[in-house]
């Protein structure tokens, strides 16, 4: 079993990687994840659950922000964008 010490390096090696590379952690847990999604489910299965899962972060990342979500209630409501 690895000391208190040992993990905190790890740790602190691990938090450093990923603010160096952000992208390539990114990518290899998606890659990761599709993987394990196309074997599970199958390749159209999983193209529509990631369709889903973009679908349901651009509608997400639309309400964080505020102007975005007024703008977006105005679409809701009146059926279309108005300005």
């Amino acid at each position: 079993m690895l000391g208190s010490e040992a993990m905190l390096e790890i740790w602190q090696l691990l938090v450093e990687s990923i603010r160096r590379h952000p992208g390539k952690i990114v990518g290899t847990l998606l890659g990761l994840v599709m993987g394990w999604l196309i074997i599970f489910y199958g390749v159209w299965r999983a193209l529509f659950i990631l369709a889903c899962v973009a679908l349901g972060f651009y509608i997400g990342s639309r309400f964080d922000d505020k102007d975005d979500y007024s703008q977006t209630e105005r679409f809701r409501r009146r059926g279309g964008w108005s300005e």
